[in-house]
C-alpha cells in the first residue's frame, strides 16, 4: 500500500512539474529614428492590455508566456504610432530594436485671452472689514465674532 501511495505521489508531481507555465522575456530599446537618441516615456503596450513605458535610456521588458504571438503597440508624444505584429517568445530571452519616426503633425494656433481685474484699495479694505479673520502686521492671524 505504501509502494502504490509513493508511486502515485512520484506520478502526481511529474504531472504537475510538467503542466507548469513557463515564461519568458521580450525587451527591447525605443530610439529616435533620426538622431539614434533613446526616446523616454514610449508607452509600451501588449494586444492583453499588460504595458509599460520606457525608462531613462529607451529600454522596456515584458514578462510573458513562452511560445506563443504577441502584437506591440508603441505610441509617444510627438512620434508615430508603430505597431509590431508576430513577435514570437520563445524559450531565449527576445531583444528589438526599435527606431520610431517623428509625426509630422502641424497643430493649429491657440489663443489666449485675459481680462485684468481692477480693484481699488478701497474695495480691499471692504472685503477685509467684512471678514471674519483679519491679519494683523506681523502676519498673525485674528479671529473676530460678533457679540464676545
Amino acid at each position: 500500500m505504501k509502494k502504490i501511495f509513493t508511486c502515485c505521489c512520484i506520478c502526481l508531481f511529474s504531472i504537475l512539474l510538467s503542466a507548469q507555465i513557463k515564461y519568458t522575456k521580450i525587451s527591447g530599446k525605443v530610439s529616435d529614428s533620426a538622431t539614434g537618441n533613446p526616446i523616454v516615456g514610449v508607452s509600451v503596450t501588449l494586444e492583453n492590455g499588460k504595458g509599460t513605458k520606457t525608462d531613462v535610456e529607451g529600454n522596456f521588458f515584458f514578462n510573458v508566456e513562452a511560445d506563443k504571438s504577441y502584437t506591440i503597440r508603441l505610441t509617444s508624444v510627438g512620434y508615430q504610432t508603430k505597431v509590431l505584429d508576430g513577435i514570437e517568445a520563445n524559450k531565449n530571452n527576445f531583444f528589438i530594436n526599435i527606431s520610431l519616426p517623428k509625426a509630422n503633425v502641424q497643430l493649429s494656433n491657440v489663443v489666449v485671452r485675459t481680462n485684468a481685474r481692477k480693484e481699488s484699495t478701497a474695495s480691499l479694505y471692504t472685503v477685509q472689514k467684512n471678514s471674519s479673520a483679519i491679519s494683523d502686521a506681523n502676519g498673525n492671524l485674528r479671529l473676530y465674532t460678533d457679540g464676545i
